[in-house]
C-alpha cells in the first residue's frame, strides 16, 4: 500500500520507488540493538540487591533498556511520519539549540555544589525543554519542576544516594 509520502513499506529500510529514501530507520534500529546488548551485558553484574538496593549493574541496564525503548519508539512512529529532506544544519535555529543544550550540560557540573542538585536540575530542565520545543514559560516551568523533583525523590528516597543541598539545603 503506497501513502501520499510514495513510500511502498515501512521496515529497517524503506524503498522509494526502488531506491532508499531515508536511513533512520537504520538509525533506530542501531539504538536498538545498542540498548539490548548495554542491558543484556549489564546482567552480569548485580542489578539489584535485596538488601542494599541498586547494584553495579544497574544504571547500565536501566540506560540500555530506556535506550533500546527510545530505539524502538523512534522505529515504530518514524513509519508514519512524512519526513523533509532538510538537513539538520539547514533548519533555523539549529545552532542555537545545540549550543543552549552544551550550556545546560556544562552547567551542570560547574554549579552543582553551589546551588545544589534540586535547583541546577530544575533551571538546566527549563533551558533544555524551552531550547529544544519551545513551549510556554508555564509549560516549560511545570516540566522542569515534575522532573527535577521526580529525579530528585527516586535518588534520595528510592536509592538513598545523598545529593549535594547547595543553598536550598534540605
Amino acid at each position: 500500500m503506497r501513502g501520499k509520502n510514495g513510500f511502498l513499506f515501512c521496515g529497517i529500510l524503506r524503498w522509494k520507488y526502488g531506491e532508499m529514501s531515508n536511513y533512520p530507520q537504520i538509525y533506530h534500529a542501531v539504538w536498538i540493538v545498542l540498548g539490548s546488548y548495554v542491558s543484556l551485558k549489564s546482567l552480569s553484574y548485580k542489578v539489584w540487591d535485596t538488601a542494599s538496593g541498586p547494584g553495579a549493574g544497574f544504571i547500565p541496564f536501566a540506560a540500555g533498556v530506556i535506550i533500546a525503548l527510545s530505539g524502538l519508539y523512534l522505529f515504530i512512529t518514524d513509519c508514519s511520519k512524512v519526513q523533509e529532506k532538510k538537513r539538520f544544519w539547514e533548519i533555523q535555529g539549529a545552532w542555537r539549540r545545540i549550543l543552549l543544550v552544551l550550556i545546560g550540560f556544562c552547567a551542570i557540573p560547574l554549579f552543582m555544589k553551589s546551588l545544589g542538585f534540586l535547583l541546577i536540575s530544575f533551571l538546566v530542565m527549563i533551558l533544555l525543554v524551552r531550547a529544544i520545543d519551545r513551549p510556554k514559560w508555564a509549560i516549560a516551568v511545570i516540566m522542569a519542576l515534575f522532573s527535577s523533583a521526580t529525579i530528585y525523590f527516586v535518588f534520595k528516597y528510592l536509592f538513598e544516594i545523598s545529593l549535594p543541598t547547595g543553598i536550598l539545603a534540605f
